[in-house]
């Protein structure tokens, strides 16, 4: 539960409204919202969503989607930082 400004009570937020509060947010602390977004990305995913992810591949025939999957699966197994420095080590 989030307090909305508009009734100043404890409501259900849509993430439409969330936006829509960060919109209005002075820069630094926007920065600091995207700041905290970007490290919910860099997160590591679990072997079942890994294992999910490998099933995908496997199914997959478009070479071109079954490249984004192997991204997918170096960012979730290193985290998105390390799997984009390595693939930068690599090239």
């Amino acid at each position: 539960m989030l307090l909305s400004r508009e009734s100043d009570s404890f409501d259900e937020m849509t993430a439409v409204e969330i936006i829509n509060e960060i919109k209005q947010l002075p820069t630094n602390e926007r920065t600091q919202v995207v700041q905290f977004v970007k490290t919910l990305e860099d997160r590591m995913l679990t072997g079942q969503q890994l294992n999910e992810l490998a099933a995908k591949l496997v199914e997959e025939s478009d070479s071109e989607k079954a490249q984004l999957l192997k991204e997918e699966i170096v960012a979730g197994f290193y985290g998105n930082e390390t799997a984009a420095a390595n693939q930068a080590a690599a090239n």
